[in-house]
This record gives structure tokens, C-alpha cells and sequence, in this order.
């Protein structure tokens, strides 16, 4: 009996790492409205041009926040593009226009002060 519930207790605490080791900071959408909120949000688009929506969970307390942008092959992550964006340290969530011209399957990684705070993985196919 002790056995059973010792199983089932760990089973529980084992779900929720695996969930919020999954959990992702990065919405990938063809837009932002006036209020901010992801229009035709999604994982998988037509090559072109993004937004990205990065989110944090507190504010950035930075005023510049990295952004990587890695291919990924069968074998390994190749950094594509990296670009530096100024944020408003009070604030916890931005948005920033990528391009995407050619298929496959991208990483998105943001970071501040060297330290990765948000990613997301999309695909792209042509159109």
C-alpha cells in the first residue's frame, strides 16, 4: 500500500517537471493587435515575415534583451541570426518582427544578461 502511494506521488511531481519544463515564453503570430494580444498565432507558417511576442515571468529589469534564432537540422542547432533589443525594464513582455524565407524548423531564444529566459520552436514550409 505505502509502495502505491509513493508511486503515485511520484508519478504526480514527475507530469509537473515535464510540463514546466516545456512551457514556452515565445508566441510566434502573423500580427499584434491595438491591445497587444497575438493575432493567428500558431507553430507551423508560410514563409515571410513574423512577430514574435517574448514573454518574461517578472519584468526584464534590463533595458536590452538578446535574441538568437538557431536551424535546426537532424543533427544539430546552427545559429542563424542574433540581434539586440532594447526593452523597458518595468515592462515583461515584447514583440519584434523576424523573417522566415526559407523552410524548415527554427529555434527562437531570447536571453538577458547572458541568461536564456524564453525560446520557441516553429516551422516553416513554402508557400
Amino acid at each position: 500500500m505505502y509502495f502505491m502511494k509513493f508511486l503515485i506521488v511520484i508519478l504526480f511531481f514527475s507530469g509537473m517537471m515535464l510540463g514546466c519544463k516545456n512551457s514556452k515564453n515565445i508566441t510566434f503570430c502573423e500580427g499584434v493587435s491595438t491591445e497587444g494580444k497575438g493575432i493567428n498565432c500558431g507553430l507551423k507558417f508560410e514563409t515571410g515575415d513574423l512577430t514574435v511576442i517574448i514573454k518574461d515571468k517578472g519584468p526584464f529589469e534590463t533595458a536590452k534583451i538578446s535574441i538568437d534564432v538557431y536551424e535546426i537540422s537532424k543533427t544539430a542547432e546552427t545559429k542563424i541570426d542574433s540581434l539586440p533589443l532594447d526593452v523597458k525594464p518595468d515592462n515583461n513582455t515584447v514583440s519584434v518582427n523576424l523573417s522566415f524565407y526559407r523552410s524548415g524548423k527554427y529555434s527562437v531564444k531570447a536571453s538577458k544578461e547572458g541568461k536564456n529566459f524564453a525560446d520557441g520552436d516553429i516551422e516553416i514550409i513554402e508557400q
